[in-house]
């Protein structure tokens, strides 16, 4: 299928074949009919794409901060590397569509049918592409008496309802609209349904004029009429009740407008994205107040709702942004609102390019509404698209080793594929995501056969021996024993398990398939892990291990299910390289945390781990540090010497008076290592400490239990 692509760093557009994406229990495919391009939302993204390094910084400081600090703690080049990988990966533009729905995920079978016709919403979901996968709560069937033409203006709809229902309008009411664009055109519209006496301002004379077509009281063009005049001779000279700024620009004109033809002690409310510079006397001498509105309403950038489903009460949030999207195909349905009379420009999806040179304003025509039209057909289009032609692929030779990637997030592209890559004897054979475009755009970008959103076509592929596992932790076990079923070696990210029923499967697949599993603990191989080890050398040793996490928001992935919480997530890195420094087992765990309001309890923790040969480690996690502090440091004492590694750049070794110190310029967390040994392994049929894995996993779950009941929990026995 066809996707319009947005380069983030050079402002390109492309329209590129991707398979189609994967359809998730709680969502469904969507066939798509139109999509609205956003001429305000989508010129600004453009123009913010175009810009260089210095322009970007300057429009968004709130980035540049986070640079600095991932600077203070990593360093330039670490820094430098993850920045371009962001502006690297392509976006997928566009949040307002409508079509056919050609699948339907388990949980929404309740609501939808193959068949029904839908508006669809939210950015990421609702994209330029043939088809997309939407949620159950982004998603709204069409009334019968709505074509698919006016559906797909829904959410840009929603955005306009959402801004009137914060200006808390009332029936004969005086309310500015400042921008008359699409949204504000929108917004008239619907004031004027809902018994308001609307008063437009434009800088375009073909909105002005459009505005008054549509029912407008009042439209001014701002450079010629005296706007301020008119506002008081159409209140009566009290000034405006309410005033919607929909404009969309740097300028912070419309907030100064704003303030000046509002009514003592009225509200203004920011829907378009606006500079925000308040000027106080205007606004304290009237006390205006200033509300802005959140794009299409409650339920916006909660992935609970959005992405699980999870619905808010209707007697406490009685517009949602799923229920605004409602609202509008019933005004839509009612012939209130009249979305036909915006459309300027239809260009098929093949020449997006030139629709977005109409957008950006090279063309003569001023945009209102730009439609994307799509073919008609509804079929399922193929899943696996080949990157490089099917007859250059070839048969990978026994002494090499054919991959498949499942996961294709930010670790996997700065980090993981850059180096599988490089190394020799290894090709790169399929890559599998949820999302055609990152699926596409990885496959181009690291030299991949072909790119998938159905990971089983890497399983069925004859070719791939082995299979590395890079998705959220609640797949981890699942797509590692699928793996292993189907004879496939397996590379797993941490965590191996979230729960011990998982890890006992694991287990017996593992045992059944005589593959090899390794999991990404990564610090073993570090070189200066490896040093320190070597130079202890066995325990009894007692070991240190500071982590200064930071805080990751409670609402974030890897906090709640799919994640399993940080002690599973991320602790597990720091037991494991306890475990490989002492060689020994552990084998008892106590935790206990502490209570914060500003993070989780398992965010900081103190644990103390007991070894099987007498050795004895503490883990220090906080999320409660300097972010700009180093993040991890590790110590140990044993055998009359004493070994300190500060966040992997540096070592000091100690023994009998003498001091070594050994120091580099870049971390080295030992992924280039550890995939190098996990090729050598297989080339060479050693296997790697699966064993020792286990534990690690075990441990963290005991480490939960401790932290519920307070006492030390046993975690090895002899037996796994």
């Amino acid at each position: 299928m066809k996707q319009v692509f947005l380069n983030p760093g050079n402002g390109e557009i492309t329209v590129r074949e991707v398979p189609i994406p994967a359809l998730k229990a709680g969502g469904v495919l969507v066939k798509t009919a139109y999509s609205v391009i956003s001429t305000g939302t989508e010129r600004l993204l453009l123009q913010f794409s175009k810009e260089g390094i210095l322009g970007k910084a300057k429009s968004r400081p709130d980035l540049v901060k986070q640079v600095i600090e991932k600077f203070k703690r990593e360093g330039f080049i670490s820094t430098l590397k993850a920045s371009l990988n962001r502006l690297s990966i392509p976006l997928s533009p566009g949040y307002s569509s409508s079509g056919v729905v050609i699948a339907v995920g388990e949980k929404a079978m309740k609501e939808f049918k193959i068949g029904d016709r839908v508006a669809c919403g939210g950015g990421g979901y609702a994209s330029h592409a043939e088809i997309v996968y939407v949620p159950i709560n982004l998603c709204c069937k069409v009334p019968d008496g709505v074509d698919l033409l006016e559906a797909s203006f829904t959410t840009i709809g929603s955005i306009a309802i959402e801004g009137i229902r914060l200006a808390e309008v009332s029936i004969g009411e005086n309310i500015g609209v400042i921008g008359l664009g699409l949204i504000g055109l929108l917004t008239i519209q619907i004031l004027k349904a809902a018994g308001c006496r609307v008063m437009g301002i434009d800088i375009n004379p073909k909105n002005v004029e459009l505005a008054k077509n549509l029912g407008i009281d009042e439209a001014c063009l701002l450079e010629e009429h005296p706007v301020e005049e008119i506002a008081m001779e159409f209140t009566k000279g009290y000034g405006l009740d309410k005033v919607i700024i929909t404009a969309s620009t740097r300028s912070n004109e419309p907030m100064v407008l704003a303030g000046k033809i509002a009514r003592d002690r009225g509200i203004i409310v920011v829907v378009g994205a606006v500079r925000m510079d308040i000027p106080r006397d205007i606004y304290y001498n009237k006390a205006l107040e200033v509300r802005v509105s959140r794009s299409y309403g409650p339920g916006r950038y909660d992935p609970d709702y959005e992405e699980k489903g999870i619905d808010y009460p209707y007697g406490y949030v009685r517009w949602t942004e799923k229920r605004n999207m409602e609202s509008f195909l019933t005004l839509l349905e009612q012939g209130k609102v009249n979305v036909k009379a915006l459309i300027t420009h239809r260009f098929p999806i093949e020449e997006a390019p030139k629709a977005y040179e109409v957008v950006e304003g090279k063309t003569t025509d001023k945009p209102i509404a730009i439609l994307l039209t799509y073919p008609a057909t509804s079929e399922l289009s193929e899943r696996k698209i080949f990157v490089k032609p099917k007859e250059t692929a070839k048969l990978v030779p026994e002494d090499r080793i054919g991959i498949g990637v499942i996961g294709a997030g930010n670790f996997a592209r700065l980090t993981l594929l850059p180096i599988l890559r490089k190394i020799p004897k290894v090709e790169l054979l399929g890559i599998a995501t949820t999302s055609g475009l990152s699926s596409r755009d990885a496959a181009d970008k690291f030299g991949f056969n072909y790119c998938t959103t159905d990971y089983y076509q890497l399983l069925e592929d004859p070719q791939i021996n082995l299979v590395i596992v890079l998705v959220r932790h609640n797949l981890h076990a699942k797509i590692v024993i699928e793996a292993l079923e189907a004879g496939k070696n397996v590379f797993v990210e941490k965590p191996l398990a979230l729960n011990d029923e998982e890890l006992e499967r694991v287990i017996e697949a593992e045992k059944k398939s005589g593959k090899i599993v390794m999991v990404g603990f990564n610090r073993r191989f570090s070189p200066f892990v490896q040093r320190l080890k070597s130079f202890f050398s066995g325990g009894p040793l007692i070991m240190h291990y500071r982590v200064n996490a930071g805080k990751v928001p409670i609402k974030e992935w890897v906090q709640g299910d799919e994640g399993g919480g940080r002690v599973i997530g991320e602790v597990c890195h720091f037991v494991d390289t306890l475990q490989y420094i002492a060689g020994a087992f552990p084998i008892r765990v106590y935790a206990d945390a502490i209570e914060s309001t500003q993070s989780d309890s398992n965010d900081n923790l103190i644990i103390t781990l007991h070894f099987c040969d007498g050795s004895v480690g503490s883990i220090l996690y906080t999320a409660e540090g300097d972010k700009s502090f180093p993040k991890e440091r590790i110590e140990v004492f044993g055998k009359g010497g004493v070994g300190v590694l500060e966040d992997f750049r540096s070592l000091i070794l100690m023994r009998g008076g003498k001091r070594k110190k050994f120091k580099i310029l870049l971390q080295d967390k030992g992924h280039k290592a550890e995939l190098e040994a996990l090729v050598e392994m297989l080339l060479s049929g050693n296997k790697p400490p699966f064993q020792e894995y286990v534990l690690a996993t075990r441990t963290t779950f005991r480490i939960k239990d401790s932290l519920c009941c307070g006492m030390p929990i046993e975690i090895y026995s002899g037996k796994l």
